[in-house]
């Protein structure tokens, strides 16, 4: 049985996740304090990212990519994580616009770093 790839199911859990705030007044989120596990996912999501592109970059002559389920599990697995229980994580931020949007904006931070 094939591993689903990541790339496009990753960009469907963050537009839905950021659909969601849009659809919403904002809350101030400057009082949201996110918590270890928010910064875990933000890390993950960096990482899953960073992995994306070297696949994008490595193949750019062959046309779009998206990371190998092998990839994307080594990214989770060096998390200590499942497909499973980064899914679930993911689904649970989406009920909670506002942290979700907070935990994306520490993964762009994470990501303007490196």
């Amino acid at each position: 049985m094939q591993k689903p790839q990541f790339g496009m199911p990753l960009v469907i859990v963050l537009a839905a996740g950021l659909f969601l705030v849009g659809c919403k007044a904002p809350e101030n989120s400057s009082d949201l304090v996110l918590t270890a596990s928010d910064s875990a996912l933000a890390s993950i999501l960096h990482d899953l990212h960073k992995a994306d592109a070297v696949a994008f970059e490595t193949s750019v002559d062959k046309g779009p990519q998206v990371v190998s389920a092998v990839a994307r599990d080594s990214v989770l697995s060096a998390h200590s994580m499942t497909e499973e229980t980064f899914t679930a994580a993911i689904d649970a931020r989406v009920l909670d616009p506002s942290r979700l949007l907070a935990i994306y904006n520490l993964t762009l931070d994470l990501a303007s770093r490196n």
